[in-house]
């Protein structure tokens, strides 16, 4: 049976609950607050990360969804990359990714 507090009586324990509340309701305020922030610089950092050969080269055949989430990194990341653009000329041209690490000098 719940104990109903009847505030004359117990204005002492009616504070003490309404208080751990508020600070409950502030923690989780901060959690919530917390992982928006995670997660926004989580997506802000992944703009700045190159994508993989096989991303790239998908991307380039056509073989990536418009709109899809791929996708947009990819358009998104192209804009701010010179060596991803580098790359990706490099596929334009018909040359592999790798050729660009063989020194034609050595002959």
């Amino acid at each position: 049976m719940p104990v109903i507090l009847r505030p004359g009586k117990h204005k002492d324990t009616i504070l003490l609950i309404f208080r751990a509340n508020k600070v409950l309701m502030f923690t989780i305020f901060l959690l919530i607050a917390a992982y928006i922030v995670y997660r926004a610089v989580r997506q802000i950092l992944r703009v700045y990360e190159c994508p993989s050969n096989e991303v790239l080269t998908a991307f380039w055949r056509g073989k990536l969804r418009p709109g899809s989430e791929p996708h947009r990194h990819l358009i998104t990341h192209l804009g701010n990359c010179e060596k991803c653009q580098d790359r990706l000329q490099l596929l334009r041209h018909g040359l592999p990714l790798e050729d660009h690490l063989i020194d034609k000098d050595q002959d």
